[in-house]
């Protein structure tokens, strides 16, 4: 295999999804464990699709794995690229509503409902930044 000067490996790369569910004016985020890769961070919720998974229903099984409730997902709001020192991650980002149960934080550490403006106060994933900045000012 030929590859021009200075290209190295690909980074592995990861399709996930995240969930924007909005209730009250407050946006859903989690906080990641801390015995995990990112540890005590914030990032708004979902996971991995696995291979030969659509990317709703993974939001689907992700949001209730780890939050026990139910979603609708909605359209696509935004498309997030972000590349890791490890891995190049694409990331999808629907509009959902919780159609049945309570928000319990499963597998995550924490979960709250924030409002926007206060999104920027919480230190989430270097992914996930660009996003925050776009709900706390308004222009998502």
């Amino acid at each position: 295999m030929n590859r021009a000067r200075g290209e190295g490996d690909p980074k592995p790369r990861k399709i996930v999804v995240a969930a924007l569910v909005e209730q009250d004016g407050k946006v859903l985020v989690t906080r990641r464990r801390t015995d995990g890769a990112m540890g005590g961070l914030w990032e708004f919720p979902g996971g991995k699709v696995e291979p030969g998974e659509n990317p709703r229903a993974a939001l689907v099984r992700e949001i209730r794995e780890e939050l026990g409730v139910e979603i609708g997902v909605g359209k696509p709001v935004d498309v997030v690229h972000h590349i890791y020192e490890a891995f190049e991650l694409l990331m999808i980002v629907f509009e959902c509503v919780i159609t049945r149960g309570e928000v319990s934080p499963l597998e995550v550490a924490e979960a709250r409902f924030v409002p926007r403006r206060e999104l920027t106060a919480l230190e989430f994933l270097p992914a996930d930044v660009g996003l925050v900045d776009a709900l706390a000012n308004g222009r998502l």
